[in-house]
């Protein structure tokens, strides 16, 4: 196996040196399952195909030499936009390294696991998601292969991301205002709370003018419902462009 991978790298770099000036190459997404049998699973039951031009499927066998690539800092990482990995598959010491390359290179980074309780998403330093194998293995993959735009809120929330990222906001400031109402004051609340159970930057890139004062320590439940209303009014927007 690891004389194939050598092999591979030989002839990728051969057709490289023939390519003539100004020819643009499109790098690939790696997807790295150390669970092939489940990945089959899943992809039998979502009728996902994983043959395409720009998906490198690294499994079982190819899954270890990975690690022992990272391990050594050999592997090439321009040859890829994209880096998925199954999470349990792989040591903290491993995956820090994951992030530090990705940070280091401008390489988008997912993480999927059985382990992942919620989906999480930041633009910044570097793009990374995270979410659970039964959110991931879905036709949301297969579209997000398909569209060859690789878009990882495409691929976390559907051809709707858009959409769909802002109801799933609106919920969940709405039922943030009602749990102050019920266990806080209701007049005020502190930012960390709303800012980590809403995922503020990640809101911040959808919606124009979202402006909230950096390191206040308090935010109040009016200002709260003022970005309720924002979003509510984005949506609407959204439904009257797509009809």
């Amino acid at each position: 196996m690891k004389q194939k991978l050598k092999r591979d790298k030989q002839r990728r770099d051969e057709k490289r040196k023939k390519r003539p000036k100004g020819y643009i190459v499109m790098k690939k997404i790696l997807l790295v399952e150390d669970r092939p049998q489940r990945q089959q699973i899943f992809l039998e039951k979502q009728v996902i195909d994983l043959t395409n031009d720009i998906l490198v499927n690294c499994a079982d066998e190819a899954h270890r030499y990975l690690i022992e690539d990272i391990k050594t800092e050999s592997i090439d990482w321009n040859q890829y936009s994209t880096i998925i990995i199954h999470r349990s598959g792989f040591s903290q010491e491993i995956l820090d390294k994951l992030k530090e390359f990705c940070k280091e290179n401008t390489i988008k980074l997912v993480f999927f696991s059985g382990g992942i309780s919620s989906t999480f998403y930041m633009a910044q330093p570097y793009e990374f998601l995270q979410l659970n194998s039964k959110e991931f293995y879905t036709k949301n993959l297969k579209k997000f292969l398909e569209t060859n735009k690789n878009n990882l809120l495409q691929l976390a929330y559907g051809e709707k991301w858009e959409v769909n990222i802002l109801l799933n906001k609106l919920e969940k400031i709405n039922k943030f205002i009602e749990d102050n109402r019920i266990e806080g004051d209701g007049e005020n609340a502190y930012y960390s709370d709303f800012s980590e159970k809403i995922n503020i930057d990640l809101l911040q890139t959808l919606i124009e003018n979202l402006s909230i004062e950096e390191e206040v320590t308090v935010i109040k439940i009016e200002e709260i419902e003022k970005i309720s209303k924002k979003i509510l009014n984005k949506i609407k927007m959204k439904a009257i462009i797509n009809d």
